[in-house]
């Protein structure tokens, strides 16, 4: 299990003590600082949101793993789980939706296109439980940097003065356009999808019920 967290805080042992079964390696990186350099972010998300993004398509470079479930910070597991239950025919599931049936999803469309320079067909964020494989990531940022001339992603965000993208939007289309055969492209939404994952709204705050379903499923 590794933790990534920004600088500005030490995540406190006890906590990660209290992980028994499982070797928990935090990771502490630090956010850029904004200058005028940057483009103008959010006024809400800032430059820490983008930066997560980039923080998650970089996750190959934080550990050994061939293959990576990556969880944000409001979700969670709320049962046991194996890699099987996100696979289906050997092959990691990936599920997609037309983007006229994505809704205010819609908007992660147009810098979906701008970075991969396609029309993509598909909004690839509609299930929680993202499975990454390093080949495809480094498949990913390798056709990133030709198609824009750059060496690191983080110079697109820079160059193309973006304030707003999605990676497992970037991350799906991608993996779709090409074929990866490490995935099974659930687009006909034809098999189970899996339960293991209790997700919440980052900016919603801790209600008594979120705080509740959450303690249900540690004890």
């Amino acid at each position: 299990m590794v933790i990534v967290s920004d600088a500005g805080s030490v995540i406190p042992p006890e906590y990660l003590s209290s992980i028994k079964k499982i070797p928990v390696h935090p990771h502490y990186i630090p956010v850029p600082n904004q200058t005028k350099e940057y483009p103008q972010f959010d006024k809400m998300t800032g430059i820490g949101y983008l930066w997560q993004q980039y923080i998650k398509l970089s996750w190959h470079n934080i550990c050994d793993a061939d293959s990576a479930l990556l969880l944000d910070s409001d979700e969670m597991l709320c049962k046991p789980i194996t890699p099987e239950q996100f696979k289906h025919a050997g092959k990691w599931v990936w599920t997609y939706r037309p983007w006229k049936d994505a809704g205010d999803a819609i908007c992660w469309k147009q810098p979906t296109d701008q970075i991969l320079g396609q029309r993509t067909p598909y909004e690839a964020m509609m299930v929680s439980g993202f499975v990454l494989t390093r080949p495809a990531t480094i498949n990913l940022l390798s056709y990133i940097y030709q198609t824009h001339a750059i060496s690191n992603l983080w110079e697109l965000v820079v160059k193309k003065k973006m304030n707003k993208f999605s990676e497992y939007n970037l991350y799906g289309s991608f993996i779709h356009m090409v074929n990866d055969p490490a995935y099974y492209y659930n687009i006909r939404k034809d098999i189970p999808l899996h339960d293991c994952i209790i997700k919440n709204w980052s900016w919603g705050g801790i209600s008594h019920e979120n705080h509740a379903k959450a303690m249900s499923c540690l004890m």
